[in-house]
């Protein structure tokens, strides 16, 4: 992926292929964003740009547009040329897009590192027909190791909203592995003993000052 960043924009010398020839990248007036006759809202943010080849060999490019915000958040969304006109790429209601990656097999990889800030999740969507469509997942793990202390005690579930295990005990030490893969309301924990289980996020931010402090910070 080459990034277009809107200094380039700005300096008149940022072009962009969709598959139907270079488009050159320009700055309006208004600030917003302009692909050939195509214009992109930036929304009075810092916005880039930048070319995708979803699926190698379709005859197709896309074109990925960030918009940052005031508070270090990051939106993308995909577009693409359809019947002359440029229009976004269908994605999964709710998904959050901070950062879009390909290697041209006809999917994509979305990384999250600001909204689930004990970790970075990795999303993949397949690409058809203009559509995003998210590949399920059982667990979205940890690449490092996160543990945190509690300061009141709570219940340790076999499943989510499933049985109690255990009871963890006031200021002791739990070890973050993952979030559930439908249910991202849920965490899979280890305790010092060594028993793996699950805790809703609601009771995590009431038990733990450390989650609540990371989870609301930016």
């Amino acid at each position: 992926m080459i990034s277009l960043f809107l200094a380039a924009a700005l300096a008149g010398g940022a072009s962009i292929d969709l598959g139907g020839g270079p488009l050159p990248v320009q700055t309006s007036d208004s600030g917003d964003i302009r692909v050939g006759k195509h214009e992109l809202p930036c929304g009075g943010g810092s916005c880039e740009v930048s070319g995708i080849d979803i699926k190698k060999g379709d005859g197709q490019q896309e074109l990925v547009f960030c918009e940052h915000g005031v508070r270090d958040e990051i939106t993308c969304m995909i577009y693409r040329l359809s019947g002359g006109k440029l229009v976004e790429v269908s994605k999964p209601e709710g998904l959050y897009m901070p950062s879009v990656s390909t290697t041209g097999g006809g999917f994509v990889l979305v990384t999250d590192s600001w909204r689930h800030r004990l970790y970075e999740r990795v999303d993949k969507l397949t690409y058809a027909d203009g559509k995003l469509t998210l590949v399920p997942q059982p667990l979205y793990s940890t690449a490092e190791t996160i543990e945190l202390t509690v300061q009141k005690t709570f219940q340790l579930l076999s499943e989510p909203g499933g049985q109690t295990i255990a009871n963890t005990r006031p200021n002791s030490t739990i070890r973050v592995l993952g979030e559930h893969g439908t249910r991202d309301d849920w965490i899979l924990v280890r305790l010092s003993s060594g028993i793996t289980g699950w805790v809703s996020t609601h009771t995590l931010m009431e038990v733990c000052e450390e989650y609540g402090m990371r989870m609301m910070a930016g």
